[in-house]
C-alpha cells in the first residue's frame, strides 16, 4: 500500500509540475546524459592509453631484437665461407646486404613508433576535447539551474 502511495504521488507531483518543474526534469535529464558522456570518454581514454602502452611494450620488444639482429649480421661470418679471396669476394656483397636489411628493420619499426606515438597523441587530443567540451556543457547547465 505504502509504495502504491509513492506512486500516486509521484504521478501527482508529475501532473503538476507546471513549465519550471518541467524545465527543471529537462535539465536534469541533460546534465545525467552529459555526465554520461563524460564517463563514456573518460573510459575511452583509459582503453586508448592501455593499447598505447601496450603497443609501445611491444615495439620495445621488437626494436630490441631488431638491433641485436643488426649486432648478429655483423657477426655473420662463417670461417669456411672466407676460405678464399674468391669465397670472401662472393661472401661481400651478400653480407652487406644482410646488415643493411636489419638496419632497415630497425629502422622501419623507429618510424611505427613515431606514427603509433602521433596517432595516440591526436586520439588522446580528440577525446580531451569532446571531454572538456561536456564539462563545459555541464558547467554551463549547472550554472543556469
Amino acid at each position: 500500500m505504502n509504495s502504491e502511495f509513492n506512486l500516486i504521488n509521484k504521478i501527482v507531483a508529475h501532473n503538476e509540475l507546471g513549465d519550471a518543474g518541467k524545465l527543471e526534469t529537462f535539465f536534469a535529464k541533460v546534465r545525467k546524459n552529459l555526465a554520461r558522456e563524460i564517463e563514456t570518454l573518460n573510459k575511452r581514454v583509459e582503453l586508448l592509453e592501455f593499447n598505447y602502452n601496450r603497443s609501445i611494450e611491444d615495439l620495445t620488444e621488437a626494436e630490441a631484437d631488431a638491433q641485436d639482429a643488426v649486432d648478429a649480421a655483423f657477426l655473420n661470418v662463417n670461417v669456411a665461407d672466407v676460405a678464399s679471396n674468391a669465397d670472401i669476394d662472393l661472401l661481400v656483397p651478400s653480407y652487406w646486404r644482410g646488415i643493411e636489411l636489419a638496419k632497415a628493420n630497425v629502422q622501419t619499426l623507429v618510424e611505427k613508433r613515431a606514427t603509433i606515438v602521433t596517432a595516440y597523441e591526436e586520439s588522446l587530443a580528440e577525446e580531451t576535447a569532446q571531454i572538456n567540451e561536456r564539462i563545459a556543457r555541464l558547467d554551463t547547465i549547472s550554472e543556469e539551474a
